[in-house]
């Protein structure tokens, strides 16, 4: 609504508590995030209704060392030009995600997305790390499950970096427990222009996902409790000769997190690192 009143708080905290900082923030309604890049920092503007008691935030944000930068009402149609003005593209190895209203770079490979406010402005490191997995994993013909799909970028990806190659993508199926990234999805989907035929998207926990074939490659672009909650359900749905993504351990989590691998029968076929974040390609040891 035009002329809508709302109430910006600035946070800097380091970026190893991304993604748990964004999970508190989910708890509260908010209408947007803009990610700034600070170095070692992230500095985040968020944009709440106008009502909202920052104290409420800064009680939630205390455990991760969150430092508070201040707070002030604006109206939507300034914060929204601004949002859409400094919203930067990312190229990723072949691919270049943009928001809609960028061009496209020619000599990489397109992908839109319409950036939403449960899944910040960033592209953050875990799912840079998938990206640059997919030219060196996908073959013709597999099949792709996207565990935790949320805006449905890594399937997306995978199916435009399949068509840009001319080779026969499987089938493509994204699971989210979340009602609003299955929606997110379709509409990156449309984005993209890619037919909702070609993919089957699930609205579900994925412990009582429940499937009839089993899958070539998936993504599990998720921190590491989800992982460990979830890793069996993971291993069952992944087919023999498979390649499973684990995406988002914490350099500091990475021997307990091999642990855990070892003790669900996965070798560890390559693992590889961005500013404190790890990505661990596996198969199922036979």
């Amino acid at each position: 609504m035009k002329n809508n009143r709302w109430k910006l708080i600035k946070i800097k905290f380091k970026k190893e508590f991304e993604d748990l900082i964004l999970g508190e923030i989910a708890d509260f309604e908010f209408n947007g995030i803009e990610n700034v890049d600070a170095g070692k920092y992230v500095i985040f503007k968020i944009f709440f209704p106008e009502n909202f008691d920052g104290k409420l935030l800064r009680n939630r944000l205390k455990k991760y060392g969150a430092e508070f930068l201040g707070e002030r009402i604006i109206f939507q149609e300034n914060w929204d030009e601004k949002w859409r003005k400094n919203f930067r593209g990312v190229e990723c190895g072949v691919f270049f995600i943009r928001p809609p209203w960028m061009e496209k770079k020619s000599e990489k490979i397109d992908v839109v997305i319409e950036p939403g406010g449960a899944f910040g402005t960033g592209l953050h490191e875990t799912t840079q790390l998938c990206l640059e997995r997919i030219p060196h994993l996908f073959k013709s013909g597999y099949s792709i499950l996207d565990a935790g799909c949320g805006s449905g970028i890594l399937m997306i990806s995978t199916i435009r970096f399949a068509d840009e190659n001319g080779v026969k993508v499987g089938k493509v199926v994204g699971v989210d427990i979340e009602e609003e990234s299955i929606k997110e999805s379709f509409k990156n989907l449309s984005l993209n222009k890619i037919s909702e035929n070609r993919v089957e998207l699930f609205n579900s926990n994925l412990k009582k996902f429940n499937f009839p074939q089993k899958f070539d490659l998936i993504f599990a672009n998720m921190l590491y409790n989800e992982i460990e909650m979830n890793i069996e359900k993971m291993k069952s749905l992944l087919r023999e000769g498979g390649f499973l993504l684990f995406s988002g351990i914490l350099t500091s989590e990475r021997e307990d997190f091999l642990q855990l691998l070892k003790r669900n029968d996965f070798s560890v076929r390559g693992v590889f690192e961005k500013n404190k974040w790890l990505l661990f390609e596996v198969k199922v040891v036979r």
